[in-house]
């Protein structure tokens, strides 16, 4: 992971994304890039002459609102940073540009779970998440605090992605953190040999690497024991594979979905 986007509205929200994008890229030895959405307002679509004089008043407005962002006392480092402003919706313009500019990450600072809602004024992330083909790391509350120590990946050996675990062992190895590989089941055993199979298959490479371990834990309410996991490592982010399905329906039965309405947990969510 070299190229971090994090999406601004020079909210407080959007500044704690940026201060952890920050710390993780010095990490990585990557680069952060800024991008701020904006959208026509419907009046004046239809008027091309007073669309882009309004677009280039945004532009200026923009362009003092990051300067104020980054002059703000904190920005102290040595990580590369640019700035890009699209037209369009923020959802729509991320996703876009991230799949452009070959993005390795998407950061996103929420409101939390107390107010982490579907389409409320100033809150894209679930649209963005489902928008997205890449990586987004959801940070509840603004995500403050350090970078991890351990992370989570949860797993249910239907998507068995190679790409996806050699980029979990790349980050532990870059925040001298470690990886749990954490599974829950019905049985505290593997009865299927299949199921059995498909573990080893998953995850041979990681079976001689002492930075990983492996959980399987007992229960049906996959939801509820994550969040009992996740209690017992405060300084963790949860790792999760994230379906997009094409009906609300189907979205709000995703598991991801779910763990960032309730959790207060990092979730780095990865695209199935």
């Amino acid at each position: 992971m070299k190229r971090l986007l994090v999406p601004v509205d020079f909210s407080p929200l959007s500044r704690h994304a940026f201060d952890l994008a920050l710390r993780l890229a010095e990490s990585l030895s990557g680069e952060v890039v800024l991008l701020h959405a904006v959208q026509t307002p419907q009046a004046m679509a239809a008027n091309e002459e007073e669309a882009d004089r309004w677009l280039a008043s945004e532009q200026e407005r923009s362009g003092q609102a990051l300067e104020d962002f980054l002059l703000d006392g904190r920005t102290q480092t040595a990580v590369p940073v640019s700035f890009c402003m699209v037209e369009d919706f923020p959802e729509d313009g991320v996703a876009s540009w991230a799949k452009r500019k070959e993005v390795d990450l998407i950061v996103m600072g929420t409101s939390g779970p107390h107010a982490l809602k579907s389409g409320a004024s100033g809150s894209h992330t679930l649209s963005t998440l489902d928008a997205s083909g890449k990586p987004v790391l959801l940070l509840p509350d603004g995500g403050q605090g350090p970078l991890p120590r351990t992370l989570v990946y949860a797993v249910d050996f239907v998507d068995h992605d190679p790409v996806v675990l050699h980029t979990l062992q790349a980050l532990v190895f870059a925040l001298d953190a470690r990886l749990h590989v954490l599974h829950v089941r019905e049985h505290a055993v593997f009865e299927d040999p299949v199921e059995y199979r498909n573990y080893q298959e998953t995850f041979h490479e990681l079976l001689d690497d002492e930075r990983c371990a492996f959980d399987l834990i007992r229960g049906t309410d996959v939801e509820a024991k994550l969040r009992q996991y996740m209690d017992r490592y405060p300084d963790a982010w949860l790792v999760l594979r994230n379906r997009h399905r094409g009906s609300t329906e189907a979205r709000a039965e995703s598991l991801t979905r779910a763990m960032a309405w309730h959790s207060r947990t990092p979730i780095l969510a990865f695209p199935s």
